[in-house]
C-alpha cells in the first residue's frame, strides 16, 4: 500500500508537506502552555491564548470552504503555511529576545487561526486529485496514523526541547515545518481548480449551496448533528472531569495519562485496520462502532477500576480512528469535488464549534448534579444519540460507492513519472 502511493508524485508531496505540518501542530500546544506559564501568566491568560488561536478557525472555517471550492487548492495551501510560518517565526524572535507580550502571543495565534481555517477544508478536497478512487481509504488511513502519531509524539518531545534549550526554540521548529510544507506542496503539479457554480455568485449563496448539499444527504447531515451534540455534552466533560476525577479516587496524574495514552494508542491503530478493512454498508459499521463511546464516562463515573477504563479509551480510540479515516473517504467519493471544500468545512464547523460550550458548561452543570451524574449523562447521551442516527434509513443502507474493479487507473501521471496503476483496497 505504502509503496503503490509513495509512487504517486503529487501525494508523495502532499504527504510529506501534510507530515511536516503534523510534527509541527504536535509540538506547539506545549511549547505554548510553557511560554505563558514561564512568563508568570495565569490560567485565564493560557486559556485566552489558547482560544485566540481556536475560534478563528471555528469562525471562519466556512468561509475557508468557499474559497477551497473557488481557487486553485494547491496554492490556498501554500499560502496557509507560508502566513503561519511567518507567525510562528515572529513569535519566535520575541521569545528568544525576551520581548514577548500576552497581547503579542493572542494577536499573532488569532492569525495563526485564521489561516488555518483555510487549511481544514483545502487539505481534504485536495487528497483524490493526488490518488486514484480505488487508493482513498489507503491514502486517508496513512495520513491519519502519521497525524494521529505526531501528535502523540510531540507533547513529550516538545517537553523535552524546552527543557533543554527553551520554548521559543519549539514555536521556531513549527515555523520552519511550515516553510518546508510550503516548498513540498509548490512542487506538486496538481493545477485543477473546482468547475462550478461556486464564485460565481455571492459567497452566501456559495455557503448555501455547500450547505444544500450536506442536506441533501441524510446520511451525512445525521453524523454531524449527532457529533455536533455529543462532543459538548458528553466528550468534553469526560476531558474536563477526568482528571479531577483521577486526582480524587484513581491515584493522580499516572492514571489520567494511561487513560489519554491509551485513547490516543488507539487512535493510531484505528487507521491502521481502515487500511485493511473496507465495509461494504461504512456508515452503519461506523455508526455501531460509536457505542464504543459510552463505556469510559461510565466507568469513569461508577467505579474506580483504572485499568478498565484505559481498556475502554483504548477500544475508544480504535473506533474514532477507524471512523476518520473512512468518513473522509466518504466524503471524498459522495460529495462532488465542486462543494467538497464547502462540505468539509461544514463538517469541521458542527463537529467543533459547540465543543468549548461543552468545556464552559461542564463545571456548572457538576456543581448542580455532581461528577459521576454529569459523566453517567454523557454515557447515555452517546447511546442515545448513536441509537437515533441507526434510525436514519441511508445510514443503514450506504453502500461503500466504490464497485469498480480490482484495478482503478491513477490520476494523470506527469511526464518523467512511471505510469502507476493503482490497485483497489479489498473489501
Amino acid at each position: 500500500m505504502i509503496r503503490t502511493l509513495w509512487r504517486l508524485r503529487d501525494f508523495r508531496r502532499l504527504f510529506s508537506a501534510y507530515t511536516i505540518t503534523s510534527v509541527g501542530d504536535g509540538l506547539q500546544p506545549v511549547a505554548l502552555v510553557f511560554v505563558v506559564l514561564e512568563a508568570g501568566g495565569s490560567a485565564a491568560d493560557l486559556g485566552l491564548v489558547l482560544a485566540a488561536g481556536t475560534i478563528p478557525t471555528v469562525a471562519l472555517s466556512l468561509l475557508g470552504g468557499v474559497w477551497a471550492d473557488r481557487f486553485e487548492r494547491r496554492r490556498l495551501l501554500a499560502v496557509s503555511d507560508l502566513a503561519r510560518g511567518l507567525c510562528q517565526a515572529l513569535l519566535a524572535v520575541f521569545l528568544l529576545t525576551g520581548h514577548a507580550t500576552l497581547w503579542e502571543l493572542v494577536l499573532l495565534n488569532v492569525l495563526y487561526g485564521v489561516f488555518r481555517s483555510v487549511f481544514v477544508p483545502s487539505v481534504s478536497a485536495l487528497v483524490p486529485q493526488t490518488v486514484g478512487d480505488g487508493d482513498l481509504q489507503a491514502a486517508n488511513s496513512l495520513m491519519g496514523t502519521v497525524r494521529n502519531a505526531c501528535y502523540l509524539a510531540g507533547a513529550p518531545l516538545a517537553g523535552i526541547i524546552v527543557a533543554l534549550l527553551d520554548a521559543g526554540v519549539v514555536v521556531a521548529l513549527d515555523g520552519v515545518s511550515f516553510f518546508l510544507s510550503a516548498a513540498c506542496v509548490l512542487r506538486m503539479t496538481v493545477r485543477s481548480r473546482p468547475d462550478s457554480g461556486a464564485g460565481r455568485g455571492s459567497m452566501l449563496r456559495d455557503l448555501r449551496g455547500g450547505w444544500q448539499e450536506v442536506r441533501s444527504r441524510r446520511w451525512l447531515l445525521a453524523e454531524l448533528l449527532r457529533s455536533a451534540l455529543e462532543l459538548p455534552l458528553a466528550v468534553a466533560p469526560f476531558f474536563l472531569l477526568g482528571p479531577v476525577v483521577a486526582q480524587d479516587r484513581l491515584g493522580g496524574a499516572p492514571a489520567w495519562a494511561a487513560i489519554s495514552t491509551a485513547f490516543l494508542v488507539g487512535t493510531l491503530l484505528g487507521p491502521v485496520i481502515a487500511a485493511r478493512y473496507r465495509p461494504r454498508r461504512p456508515m452503519l459499521v461506523c455508526t455501531a462502532i460509536m457505542y464504543t463511546g459510552v463505556l469510559p464516562p461510565l466507568l469513569l463515573g461508577l467505579t474506580d477500576w483504572t485499568a478498565a477504563i484505559v481498556a475502554a479509551e483504548l477500544v475508544k480510540g480504535c473506533a474514532v480512528g477507524f471512523f476518520g479515516t473512512v468518513w473522509s473517504t466518504l466524503l471524498q467519493r459522495h460529495v462532488p469535488d465542486e462543494a467538497r471544500g464547502r462540505v468539509s468545512a461544514w463538517d469541521f464547523t458542527l463537529t467543533s464549534g459547540l465543543t468549548p460550550v461543552g468545556y464552559l458548561l461542564a463545571a456548572p452543570l457538576t456543581a448542580m448534579f455532581g461528577t459521576e451524574a454529569l459523566l453517567v449523562f454523557g454515557a447515555a447521551w452517546v447511546a442515545l444519540g448513536v441509537t437515533g442516527q441507526l434510525c436514519v434509513r441511508q445510514v443503514r443502507t450506504l453502500r461503500d460507492g466504490a464497485d469498480e474493479p480490482a484495478t482503478a487507473s491513477a490520476p494523470e501521471t506527469p511526464v518523467g513519472e512511471p505510469v502507476l496503476v493503482a490497485q483497489a483496497t479489498e473489501n
